[in-house]
């Protein structure tokens, strides 16, 4: 393929391309490939954000295992019996291991058919990877359980004191421990990634997005500029229109340029704007002068360059270039590319001939109807060239769609939180069901002794709030650092602020302090006597 691509393209044509390099990318590769703004047209994604999901599946199908794992365990006093009858009837312990795990996988199996089902469109391979991984956590999640229930001794087993096992209940509190610090980390990270969003969607970025229509034109309407803006002026609501080469605030970077100042080379990167661009998009202007429509018949090159342009070249307004640009003013602090990078050098060329300057921001009056406007715009396409599909965006699509990675990242972290919790409660549940149902004599007992309703969901709550308090303590140093590494991919970014963590603490403390006192309640309000009478 290599050789037939060098055959077809001669590189002694093309000077540039001499030293370029003919390589042959897997095309399941591709989709990890850095995109340039003209290859638009190819998925992409990140590995790194495929990564991070990945670890998020990892840890709620970790918080799943270990919440059918205690279930499992909580039920194990209710199949002691037939356990043993069994052993008396002759089935082999190896026999009755493997009938509890067999249980595990289709349970296992049965969870994991909804994702196949809404996965179809899936290759064949992929879908027996997602049915051979639910296998394979049906089987771990099954064997502590298994061997649980096939171990416990005949003299155990008729005393009833399985579920007093000081082991035993050390071993799932550790469980319901590890459930908690993920779904603290999950929950602190998940408000991090919000805060970061929120943050991202509404700086300001020195330039103006209320209101502003954006539109890619093509051929034929860029060869009918001056038309198309007057038929666009025709409707009261719109302002004004102004031309560019790019979409501002749509890319992380743009085209690049170089020019001569003092014998030093200064590099940055521009974009092609009319002379009205600034005041359309609502860019002041902190020295010099505001570009006007008659400096395009200037003979020189005429720019506009932007705060960080002059703190790094030292520019001051009306400085020639080599390029035989002059510049004609310095704006405030732009940010036109996404905060995952810094401010760098930035010009805006007012009067380059021949200048392609494909995209139309439509400056909407204050207080006129958008809808109005927009299908004016549309009409007024219609009007020039039928036949073009025109795309009508406003800034929040835009940043939306600059930024879809995070959002994205942010709703599946979000999610993941809300279900990690959820099956943490329900382990909870699990497990205080289990130690409400051997320690009903207990708490029989302290109530003919006195105690009250009150002690005792105080005694229950209190064990499960040390686990949580100790588990938050160890979430803390986890979350600082996840997020710390995820904030690494931003050069403006929210510090980690103080409130998220108290936050995230209260709402599982109440929770946990709600499915405890539930489920507790019942056990602590019944008869002594009748909790005594039971064998």
């Amino acid at each position: 393929i290599c050789s037939a691509f060098a055959r077809c393209f001669n590189v002694e044509d093309a000077p540039d391309y001499k030293e370029a390099e003919v390589k042959l990318t897997n095309l399941a590769d591709i989709y990890y490939e850095p995109v340039t703004s003209q290859m638009k047209f190819i998925k992409s994604g990140k590995k790194e954000n495929m990564n991070r999901m990945l670890m998020v599946a990892f840890l709620v199908a970790l918080i799943a295992m270990i919440n059918y794992i205690n279930y499992s365990v909580a039920l194990i006093p209710y199949r002691i019996k037939s356990i043993n009858i069994r052993k008396i009837a002759g089935a082999s312990v190896a026999r009755l291991r493997c009938a509890q795990l067999f249980e595990s996988v289709v349970i296992s199996l049965v969870a994991c058919l909804p994702a196949v089902l809404l996965n179809l469109s899936l290759d064949i391979p992929v879908l027996l990877r997602l049915v051979s991984l639910s296998l394979a956590v049906g089987l771990i999640a099954g064997i502590y359980p298994a061997v649980s229930a096939t171990s416990i001794s005949m003299q155990m087993a008729l005393k009833g004191s399985y579920g007093l096992s000081p082991k035993g209940l050390a071993l799932r509190k550790m469980l319901i421990g590890i459930q908690y610090v993920i779904s603290f980390t999950l929950v602190i990270l998940a408000f991090v990634i919000y805060q970061q969003n929120r943050y991202m969607e509404s700086r300001s970025f020195g330039y103006g997005k209320n209101r502003i229509a954006v539109v890619v034109l093509n051929g034929k309407t860029v060869g009918k500029i001056d038309l198309f803006t007057n038929e666009l002026k025709k409707y009261s609501g719109i302002e004004d229109v102004a031309f560019s080469s790019a979409k501002v605030g749509a890319e992380e970077l743009y085209r690049g340029g170089g020019a001569e100042k003092n014998n030093e080379m200064m590099y940055f990167h521009y974009l092609n704007v009319s002379p009205n661009f600034l005041s359309v998009m609502d860019i002041p202007v902190m020295e010099g002068r505001c570009p006007r429509r008659e400096d395009r018949q200037s003979q020189g090159l005429l720019f506009v360059f932007n705060r960080k342009a002059k703190e790094e070249y030292g520019l001051e307004v009306g400085d020639r270039l080599i390029t035989y640009w002059k510049d004609k003013g310095i704006t405030d602090e732009l940010k036109i590319n996404s905060l995952r990078t810094g401010a760098y050098p930035l010009a805006f060329v007012i009067n380059e001939k021949n200048a392609g300057m494909p995209v139309a921001c439509i400056k909407i009056r204050q207080g006129a109807d958008m809808e109005k406007a927009t299908e004016h715009i549309r009409q007024t396409f219609k009007e020039i060239d039928p036949a073009y599909p025109v795309e009508i965006e406003y800034y929040e699509t835009i940043i939306r769609q600059l930024y879809r990675d995070e959002i994205h990242t942010g709703r599946i972290v979000s999610a993941s939180c809300l279900a990690s919790v959820l099956i943490s409660l329900s382990g909870i549940l699990g497990l205080v069901l289990f130690e409400t149902q051997y320690r009903r004599r207990e708490i029989a007992i302290r109530k003919v002794l006195g105690a009250t309703v009150k002690d005792v969901l105080y005694r229950f709550n209190r064990t499960y709030l040390m686990v949580l308090i100790v588990s938050f303590v160890i979430s803390v140093p986890v979350s600082v650092y996840l997020a710390g590494e995820w904030l690494k991919n931003f050069a403006y970014k929210v510090p980690l602020d103080w409130m998220v963590y108290v936050v995230s603490f209260f709402s599982i403390l109440l929770l946990t302090v709600f499915v405890v006192t539930l489920q507790t309640w019942r056990t602590a309000n019944e008869n002594p006597v009748k909790s005594l009478s039971v064998n």
